[in-house]
């Protein structure tokens, strides 16, 4: 089946259709069109506490020139300190789980407002915004996010508590080394 013949005939898959379909799926991830998640490459950020991130679209894993696709997962306990990306956006998408988090253009605002986040719920965060997240809940949370630039480096991350200004080539000259194996 095809696509043309789905919408002609919206029925279900064969046994020989979905065998030749899987079949199809180890050649496309081959090609690096479609990814398992065990294929992500884990990299270590500043000030990333109990929470496992990992980076599956990039420069680095696919050429890709515009964007930075990732999957987090934040075991209770676990947060991610205000920081901002000086020259990107950022969006995340929740899959599982629940968290507490803000956005604020600010980086020391009082007046943050907090929500919790849950399954379903999409987050936006423009350019240069301060955000943090947090989980307090009992569960694990999951979500994939994006940057708006090819790699974190250029995504312009930063945490200014910290005095962080961006991840730098050490850090990136360790994940394509695979000497990134520790949450930092």
């Amino acid at each position: 089946m095809n696509l043309k013949e789905f919408m002609d005939n919206q029925r279900a898959l064969t046994l020989e259709e979905h065998r030749e379909l899987s079949e199809n799926r180890e050649k496309e991830m081959e090609q690096k069109y479609c990814i398992p998640l065990s294929k992500g490459t884990f990299y270590p950020i500043p000030k990333l506490v109990g929470a496992y991130r990992s980076i599956i679209i990039d420069e680095d894993t696919v050429g890709a020139e515009d964007i930075t696709l990732g999957f987090a997962r934040f075991e209770p306990g676990a947060f991610h300190e205000k920081h901002a990306h000086a020259t990107a956006e950022e969006t995340a998408y929740m899959i599982s789980g629940r968290m507490v988090g803000g956005v604020s253009m600010k980086p020391d605002d009082d007046d943050d407002i907090e929500c919790i986040w849950e399954p379903g719920d999409v987050l936006w965060v423009p350019r240069g915004a301060y955000h943090w997240f947090y989980n307090p809940f009992d569960e694990p949370q999951t979500h994939v996010f994006m940057y708006t630039r090819k790699n974190l480096e250029t995504a312009g991350y930063s945490i200014e508590s910290q005095g962080f200004k961006e991840i730098g080539l050490d850090i990136q000259d360790k994940q394509r080394a695979g000497e990134n194996n520790t949450i930092g």
